[in-house]
């Protein structure tokens, strides 16, 4: 799973990260607590910066039941409300793109969601490595 939220201009995002401070939406903890049990030596990496949120996790099972999954999805519905047009009219006055991206055991298991210009961020890209030795 890849997911990552950035803003234009990019200093916007220290407003997004007060107006989480100050919500204390119910992801949050969920959130600084996965991040907190997280092994130097895992397969996950999470910045969560002045610059915005990129996460990649691989290896995980993606089941919504499971908390730690709800509260990533959660975080990105959130992101996509507080940037949701109305009438046309964006809530904000910056842009916020975001993308999530999840790629399952099967070829056309994947999984893509885009806020705004997001799909500049992120891509899915399956490779085929051989070992034949001849």
């Amino acid at each position: 799973m890849t997911m990552a939220i950035e803003t234009t201009p990019k200093e916007a995002f220290a407003e997004i990260q007060t107006r989480i401070l100050l919500e204390q939406p119910p992801w949050l903890q969920q959130i600084k607590q996965f991040m907190a049990g997280l092994e130097e030596s895992s397969d996950t990496s999470v910045l969560w910066n002045s610059d915005g949120i990129h996460i990649m996790i691989r290896d995980w099972k993606w089941y919504s039941s499971f908390p730690e999954v709800k509260a990533f999805e959660d975080m990105f519905d959130w992101f996509e409300e507080i940037y949701e047009a109305d009438e046309g009219t964006p809530k904000l006055p910056y842009r916020v793109d975001g993308i999530f991206l999840r790629i399952g055991e099967d070829l056309d298991d994947t999984e893509t969601q885009v806020i705004n210009k997001g799909y500049d961020l992120a891509q899915i890209d399956r490779t085929f490595f051989t070992n034949f030795n001849y």
